[in-house]
């Protein structure tokens, strides 16, 4: 089954965002910018995971020729929250939950070489805040502070804070699996707008983010769509 939504653009990234899932997501995303100029769909659910493996995902996305647009059902947390902000439309699901907490890092080696490690450890943590900034437009020293205190944010307050710029929101109908189709159907009166097989409307909101090497505003949105069911992998027929 995950070949198949492979087919359709879409990247996973579960559990612990180590090297290795960070490699695989990097691998798929390249494959797919290769393979076709539609925006890739990434969806993130992170209880934690390593600043090395973060910012070579971040890297990676920022590089990409295509966009890649994360959704982020369940929870992001720590390093996993520079994923999802650095997206090029980033939606959090109604209970998605945020965490900013400075990572966990070890070190083996000689003490004597403990001194460069912590001076290059927190450059790696500097640049890292430095690009939830513009992603986000808050300040770099307030990022830190939220993630000393390991700030938590539900998805409304990460919209506020600028991690995301859209919830999703109930009303979407999962249909049939192909070949008879897949995504979702909004049944609203307007007609909805259809994208990476998911429909839905968007309505006007607040939130702010940036791309890469410059801060933009950007308008916060809501969207029907049912990315926690896409998640859950359940198929209807």
């Amino acid at each position: 089954m995950r070949g198949r939504l492979f087919e359709r653009r879409m990247v996973f990234v579960t559990g612990v965002l180590d090297d290795e899932s960070a490699t695989r997501a990097a691998a798929e995303l390249m494959t797919l910018d290769g393979a076709g100029d539609e925006p890739v769909s990434l969806q993130v659910d992170c209880g934690g995971g390593t600043l090395e493996a973060a910012l070579a995902l971040m890297d990676v996305i920022d590089l990409l020729g295509v966009s890649v647009d994360v959704t982020c059902a369940g929870r992001a947390e720590g390093p996993a929250v520079g994923v999802v902000a650095v997206g090029g439309r980033r939606v959090a699901a109604p209970h998605a939950r945020f965490r900013l907490i400075e990572p966990q890092s070890s070190f083996q080696g000689r003490a004597s070489q403990l001194t460069g490690w912590i001076e290059h450890h927190r450059r790696q943590l500097d640049g890292f805040y430095e690009r939830l900034s513009l992603a986000t437009g808050r300040p770099a020293s307030d990022i830190a502070a939220d993630s000393r205190a390991g700030r938590y944010l539900d998805s409304r307050q990460a919209l506020e804070a600028g991690l995301v710029d859209e919830i999703a929101v109930r009303g979407a109908e999962l249909y049939r699996w192909p070949p008879r189709g897949f995504g979702f159907r909004a049944d609203l009166a307007g007609g909805p707008a259809a994208r990476r097989g998911m429909l839905g409307t968007l309505a006007p909101g607040a939130g702010r983010r940036g791309g890469a090497g410059a801060t933009r505003g950007g308008a916060g949105r809501t969207r029907s769509m049912g990315a926690i069911i896409v998640l859950a992998f359940v198929p209807v027929f």
